[in-house]
């Protein structure tokens, strides 16, 4: 949960830490049991969930996701940023 959390925050960066994790766990309810209570943590508890996150399994996800764009000019391989 907290790694689609903090993903989502780099996603919509203009809302509040707050207010975000409140739609995600309302999202969540809704799937599970909407007759349950949605209890939003304060900041300190978010930012203590993120801090035993840690930055490895968000490493983890980027390395299994995330390749590098290949593209070829001219017979020449290249590195394609930006559909340049």
């Amino acid at each position: 949960m907290v790694v689609y959390y903090v993903i989502a925050l780099a996603l919509y960066m203009q809302s509040s830490y707050r207010e975000y994790l409140r739609c995600l766990l309302e999202a969540v309810q809704w799937l599970r049991d909407p007759s349950l209570g949605v209890r939003v943590a304060g900041k300190s508890g978010i930012s203590q969930a993120r801090t035993r996150l840690g930055w490895e399994p968000l490493r983890q996800l980027h390395d299994e996701l995330v390749k590098p764009w290949r593209c070829a000019i001219h017979g020449a391989r290249g590195i394609g940023v930006g559909g340049l």
